[in-house]
């Protein structure tokens, strides 16, 4: 019994290495270095800010997409407008980001798909304790231990997202996506 016993822990812990050893390389992600800007149309003009407070966790591999993972994380009250007015109504409002009630709005891959110019990173993005499924096309620049992680993705800020009054433009809930997100993130491995 006691042979049974030592045997089946033994494989286990080997299996339990085995994962760890397959998953890729965690990326020691920038924080102060990253950059996350959002625009939207507004009136025939570009309402366009930032959110800041990144925090995640990157296993890449372009070789093992299979094992490769990200989780990221905002604060939402980091927003920024380009008005402080606009900025404050924003945050509070609850038919908008309501940063008090809802602090933190992340993404966590499910899959990577190659394509002929990066990656496209699939996921669930959680807002307001809303789950969307979404696609992020990304490219990934490595230069010895240095990476960077670029994407820019696009919601609709009404239908993907919830914000009652259509993000930048409540007359045109037709137009499919007019929430742009652009992210800059560097890393080192």
């Amino acid at each position: 019994m006691k042979k049974i016993v030592i045997g089946s822990f033994a494989a286990t812990a080997l299996l339990m290495f085995m994962a760890v050893r397959s998953m890729p390389e965690a990326w020691t992600v920038d924080t102060e270095g990253a950059v996350i800007t959002w625009e939207a149309p507004e009136d025939g003009e570009k309402e366009k800010g930032t959110i800041g407070g990144l925090e995640a966790e990157i296993r890449f591999d372009p070789e093992d997409l299979a094992a490769s993972q990200i989780t990221a994380s905002v604060e939402s009250a980091t927003l920024t407008t380009n008005s402080k007015q606009k900025t404050g109504h924003l945050l509070s409002a609850e038919k908008y980001v309501d940063s008090d009630q809802y602090p933190t709005m992340t993404f966590t891959s499910q899959s990577f798909e190659a394509q002929e110019n990066g990656w496209i990173a699939n996921g669930i993005l959680n807002f307001k304790n809303k789950e969307v499924e979404v696609q992020v096309p990304f490219t990934y620049e490595e230069e010895g231990e240095q990476g960077k992680f670029n994407a820019e993705m696009w919601l609709h800020s009404k239908n993907d997202l919830g914000i009652k009054g259509c993000l930048g433009s409540a007359k045109k809930d037709d137009i499919e996506h007019n929430l742009k997100i652009n992210i800059s993130i560097p890393a080192e491995k």
